[in-house]
């Protein structure tokens, strides 16, 4: 950064050193908060997209449950069935 305007001519070699040297601090200080920013943002990133590949496969093993679960009823549909045609029960569908 440079120090402009018509202020900057009637100042002090010393003066303008000094500005100089804040304006210099408050660039570093911004590139250093760019990056902490940068670093925090990529961490809440690397976060969620763990957190999608966890409910992803929360999910699989939930579809894995529920098909598991409609073999059983299947399975009990047909026992039923053969049970009650050995009794001689109509079905009711």
């Amino acid at each position: 950064m440079k120090i402009k305007g018509k202020l900057s001519e009637s100042l002090s070699e010393e003066r303008r050193e000094k500005m100089k040297k804040t304006l210099e601090r408050m660039e570093l200080v911004r590139k250093e908060d760019n990056i902490n920013l940068r670093k925090l943002i990529q961490e809440k990133l690397k976060f969620c997209e763990e957190e999608k590949i966890k409910g992803l496969n929360i999910i699989k093993e939930l579809i894995k449950q529920i098909e598991n679960i409609q073999n059983q009823v299947k399975n009990l549909d047909g026992a039923i069935t053969a049970l009650k045609d050995i009794l001689g029960i109509k079905s009711e569908k």
